[in-house]
């Protein structure tokens, strides 16, 4: 008797694992291959999470990425690029409120004393469950990724919760039509709780890098600044990082009159900039930078008597040899390799004073508040600034 039940017990556990376990290794991925020497193409007015996670991960494994406020100018694209074009969207799901039910685990312990030098203690966890009410409401997000060349193809079509593994791959083909040799070298990130590796990979011994980003140089000219102009370079060791050196100069130099005394203004600004530049991934135009300076800042004003050109006082205002600074604004590269650049700095530039009295005059107290006010109002830690270039 104690053998059939035993028998029979066993068979109705088997029967619930049965029912209860899934093996997760069956559940299917959405899979794509994206040819290495295409380039990807999005419009920042898309802001859809998924989209933008697919995009991040492009970047990551190599492949360039071009950002377009308007997809009406994809006919502005050059007819020989090979694109890979994500578009993506999201619907408003409205539902009705839900009751869900939550728990949690808690940890309880308590000691009591039983005697003389004796204590027991204690530890237990209890299973709390809290009902909390859902909107119902929800955002699907999706995306549509299509290839471009000689024809479109729709490559994938994603949903939220989706899992997909898209591979990058680069061929080389040889021979003619009936005897192809073709090799094929595949880099692969997977989305999802389970890695499934794709077949082509299984026939890599070893994985092979995947290039960088483009590299490039941009040269510029800077037509206008508030600390003068000059030439700028930017070499770019990716699409996002970059290492850049600008050089400045402006000199002015005026004279006035006012009554017997002759005013003679000079301001001389030498400046060199050494940064490191940064896209976000977000929006590649927007950039930020940060570095040092060195300067060579003078900024003098000198009283004189007109009748005979005799000095009276100088006020004269200069700034330390080196600062930190930090900016930011936007840069504009087109396909045909010209940029324009909008930005501002934020430096430190507290300036020394130096009053010189010559001849029996003497500088007055309202004589240096005024110098100092103009000097401040030159407003040179936060300079502005424009570039026009080409990018090699």
């Amino acid at each position: 008797m104690k053998i059939v039940y035993f028998i029979l017990l066993s068979f109705f556990i088997t029967s619930c694992s049965a029912k209860h376990y899934k093996e997760l290794s069956s559940e299917k991925y959405k899979n794509i291959n994206i040819p290495k020497d295409y380039t990807a193409i999005y419009c920042s007015c898309d802001k859809n999470p998924l989209l933008l996670k697919i995009i991040q991960e492009l970047r990551e494994v190599g492949l360039k990425v071009i950002i377009i406020d308007d997809y009406n100018k994809l006919d502005k694209i050059k007819s020989s690029f090979k694109s890979i074009v994500i578009y993506g969207y999201s619907k408003q799901i409205n539902g009705s409120p839900k009751n869900i039910t939550t728990t949690k685990l808690v940890s309880h312990s308590e000691s009591s004393d039983c005697g003389k030098g004796c204590t027991v203690s204690r530890e237990w966890n209890e299973l709390v469950r809290n009902t909390v009410t859902s909107s119902g409401n929800s955002i699907h997000n999706n995306v549509l990724i299509y290839k471009i060349d000689e024809n479109t193809e729709l490559l994938l079509a994603l949903n939220s919760g989706d899992k997909y593994s898209i591979n990058l791959v680069t061929e080389q083909e040889t021979g003619s039509k009936e005897n192809v040799i073709s090799e094929s070298n595949a880099y692969e990130f997977v989305s999802g709780t389970n890695k499934v590796v794709s077949t082509k990979r299984d026939k890599l011994e070893k994985p092979i890098e995947v290039e960088k980003n483009e590299k490039g140089i941009l040269i510029g000219y800077i037509p206008f600044s508030g600390l003068g102009q000059g030439l700028s370079m930017v070499y770019y060791y990716s699409d996002m990082f970059g290492l850049g050196f600008d050089t400045l100069y402006y000199k002015e130099e005026e004279t006035s009159t006012s009554g017997e005394y002759k005013i003679l203004e000079k301001e001389e600004l030498s400046t060199n900039l050494i940064y490191a530049k940064f896209h976000p991934p977000i929006n590649t135009s927007f950039y930020m930078q940060f570095g040092i300076l060195n300067r060579d800042w003078l900024l003098e004003r000198q009283h004189k008597i007109a009748i005979n050109n005799r000095n009276t006082t100088k006020f004269v205002a200069t700034y330390g040899d080196y600062s930190f600074f930090f900016g930011g604004g936007w840069n504009w590269i087109w396909d045909n390799g010209f940029s324009f650049t909008f930005g501002l700095l934020s430096m430190i530039s507290e300036p020394d004073y130096e009053y010189v009295e010559e001849n029996y005059y003497y500088v007055t107290e309202y004589g240096k508040e005024y110098w100092e006010k103009k000097v401040e109002a030159k407003d040179l830690k936060t300079p502005a600034f424009i570039k026009v270039g080409w990018m090699f």
